[in-house]
């Protein structure tokens, strides 16, 4: 190997200087191809020139150093070369560090190879001196200006403070509520955590909100306060998580929580709730925690409030209710309530049960039989625990006090029954008893045994809503002899005496329909039962009757249009007929005077068949003639016929009975005319014979009346009747 000569090259700091390389041609003919540098040490090549030198310029201490240069020719071997630079630099710089234009270190040491080095330490730094500009200067000679480079401070800054905010004075429990938290000074940014009381994070409803400052950092907690807090210790830590050594600065807040009542009902610590009898002592404890504190206290037995009163067992001492003695009839749900400024509550419904000796639901009964005939008694006790065992007996009597068991007998809880049968009249008397868990009943459930009797008869029977074809009865029930009655009513024709309706049913109120008009009935009204029938009560009851006038009128006014068109066809037949009469008897000769329409024309009764008065008529001497308006008479006058009224007003007036239903229009006289006081049928009520009496009559040479009969009578100046 042959050895390869070495080239010194200096240079100056901060100049430049040329390395050369030896790469001349062996062969004139051959072509340099490449030139590549390293420096001593490093394995990849500084630079690839294709001229041999290296320029280097701005030097530094750090330039200093071992070059080697390698030439590659085309057909020639390689050539090497090295070179070694040396810097010079003379005197030493001097660094010194200035901070805000005032020197803050100039104390500095001198490197290997060269090198000076001043190393600044800085304690106490204080948050002004964030953003600080510090700079280190080398100078070695006041002929030049020293060189220098400038550095900016930046600082890891702790919060300086935290602060909670939109806190009320207290909380309500269930409701939601937003807080924020505060941290301000921190760099970079600081890290807010959320306790709830001294140790528990809180890690859900957490928000970070935008801010303006790069120094503050706000954090917003959503937070509902539980039922049966009382109070509630929020905390709020701000720290920077790049200083960990540094503590975390808080904020607590303790706030108190207000809601209703909480309340639990409990019995009383010394006794077991399925074991209560009456006449134990029962206490309850009711226990209630709220915020802010109870302002009334209150109890309640099947939701009705109780007050202390001792005549009622019930004692109340501070939130304990006390029932001496305890009945039975003190069972049930208890509850206890409690109000404060948040609220009432109630607490659950605490169900007392009281054990108690049977005891009947009815003490004594009257029970009415039939001899030979067997009926069911039945004895329903109450009693708690409710499975009862029962005892029967009888004594069956009454001459003798004398008992004897009854075995056959079923029973379901708290409820038996027997079948019984007495076969003669006399009273006797059935008992029972249960007896339970808790002991024996004390006092029988006792049976009265009475012969059932016949009913008795109805009562004050009434008819009304009379009408052409039917009528209203009705009546008042007498004493049902012990066993259940129905009524029972039956109309029969008072010629035939044959039954032409009957109904029986439990209300002795009948509506009877579909009779014939103007008829008269007899009614019958009885109560029967399984001991038999009782005294009928008898009714004369009657329809009422349509005279023709009447019935014409009637159909007119309910046909409608087709109706009065006929009508007033046959009103011109008649006004025909009626100018026919008069000519006939204007062309007869006289014979005399004329007589009076009594008389010439006697009473006569329409239909031969008596007119009872639509309400309820007593038989025997009782019933009243109602021959004054049945009659056809003829009269010659309206003064006359005014007159004749009169009379027979007198005669019937305490036997009319007047109803607005029966009024008729009034007839027509033979010239058309109609007069002013409407005809009453025979069922009309006539209670105003001053009104009657003063009506109006048309002034016609003839007249005409109707009654029951449904004639027509007219009497001429000759006396002869058409």
């Amino acid at each position: 190997m042959n050895s390869v000569a070495v080239q010194t090259v200096v240079g100056l700091v901060d100049g430049a200087v040329t390395l050369p390389c030896e790469a001349s041609r062996p062969d004139p003919d051959d072509k340099l191809e490449l030139v590549l540098w390293y420096r001593l040490g490093s394995k990849l090549p500084v630079l690839h020139l294709s001229p041999p030198a290296l320029v280097l310029s701005s030097l530094r201490q750090l330039d200093r150093g071992v070059y080697v240069c390698r030439a590659d020719f085309i057909q020639s071997p390689s050539r090497v070369g090295v070179t070694n630079l040396t810097l010079i630099g003379r005197p030493p710089p001097k660094l010194l560090w200035y901070w805000r234009g005032h020197l803050l270190d100039n104390t500095f040491e001198n490197g290997p190879a060269g090198a000076v080095r001043n190393t600044l330490t800085l304690h106490h730094l204080a948050r002004t001196d964030l953003r600080s500009e510090l700079s280190c200067a080398a100078s070695n000679s006041n002929l030049t200006e020293p060189r220098t480079t400038t550095l900016r401070l930046q600082l890891l800054l702790p919060p300086l403070d935290v602060s909670l905010s939109q806190l009320p004075d207290h909380l309500r429990a269930k409701v939601t509520y937003r807080v924020t938290c505060t941290a301000r000074g921190s760099r970079p940014a600081a890290r807010i955590r959320w306790l709830r009381g001294a140790y528990s994070p809180i890690v859900s409803g957490i928000r970070e909100l935008p801010s303006a400052d790069p120094n503050i950092t706000v954090s917003e907690l959503t937070l509902t306060a539980d039922v049966g807090e009382d109070s509630l210790e929020l905390t709020c830590l701000a720290e920077n998580a790049q200083l960990p050594q540094r503590a975390a600065i808080s904020a607590t807040r303790s706030l108190p929580v207000h809601y209703p009542p909480q309340i639990l009902l409990q019995i009383g610590r010394t006794l077991v709730a399925s074991d209560i009898k009456e006449g134990n002592d029962v206490y309850f404890d009711c226990q209630v925690r709220a915020n802010p504190p109870v302002t009334e206290l209150s109890w309640y037995h099947q939701g009705k409030q109780l007050v202390s009163d001792r005549r009622s067992n019930v004692m109340i001492i501070d939130r304990s209710l006390v029932l001496p003695n305890v009945s039975r009839h003190q069972a049930g749900s208890y509850t206890c309530g409690a109000s404060n400024a948040e609220g009432h509550n109630q607490s659950e419904p605490l169900l007392l049960q009281v054990m108690y000796l049977p005891r009947c639901q009815i003490e004594q009964q009257t029970v009415f039989f039939l001899p030979g005939r067997s009926f069911e008694l039945r004895c329903q006790l109450q009693a708690r625990p409710t499975q009862v065992r029962f005892k029967w007996d009888v004594n069956s009597t009454a001459t003798e006090y004398r008992r004897a068991p009854l075995t056959r007998f079923s029973t379901s809880g708290s409820s038996s029954s027997v079948q019984h049968r007495l076969d003669s009249e006399e009273s006797a008397e059935v008992r029972c008893w249960g007896s339970n868990a808790i002991g024996l009943q004390r006092t029988p459930c006792i049976f009265h045994l009475e012969p059932a009797g016949v009913p008795e008869p109805v009562q004050g029977c009434t008819v009304s809503n009379s009408t052409i074809t039917s009528f209203d009865v009705r009546c008042k029930p007498g004493n049902d002899g012990g066993l259940p009655q129905t009524f029972v009513l039956e109309v029969r024709d008072v010629n035939t005496q044959q039954v032409i309706h009957s109904v029986s049913q439990k209300k002795a109120e009948f509506h009877v329909r579909g009779l014939s008009p103007g008829a008269n009935f007899s009614v019958t009204v009885f109560a029967s039962s399984a001991r038999g029938r009782g005294q009928p009560h008898v009714l004369q009851v009657g329809t009422v009757t349509m005279i023709p006038d009447r019935i014409a009128y009637s159909r007119s006014a309910a046909a409608g249009p087709v109706a009065a068109v006929l009508g007033g066809l046959v009103l011109l037949l008649l006004l025909l007929a009626a100018a026919v009469i008069v000519s006939l008897r204007r062309r007869l000769p006289r014979r005399g005077p004329l007589k009076t329409a009594e008389q010439e024309a006697p009473e006569v009764t329409g239909s031969g068949r008596d007119q009872p008065s639509p309400d309820l008529l007593p038989t025997g001497s009782g019933a009243r003639s109602l021959s004054g308006f049945s009659d056809c008479s003829v009269v010659s006058s309206p003064h006359q016929m005014t007159a004749n009224y009169k009379s027979r007003l007198k005669r019937t007036d305490e036997d009319m009975f007047e109803s607005a239903d029966h009024v008729i229009p009034n007839p027509l006289d033979v010239y058309g005319h109609r007069s002013v006081d409407p005809v009453r049928t025979v069922g009309s009520l006539g209670r105003d014979p001053a009104r009657s009496r003063s009506a109006h009559m048309p002034t016609s040479a003839a007249y005409r009346t109707f009654s029951d009969c449904g004639r027509l009578t007219v009497q001429d100046r000759d006396h002869s009747a058409v």
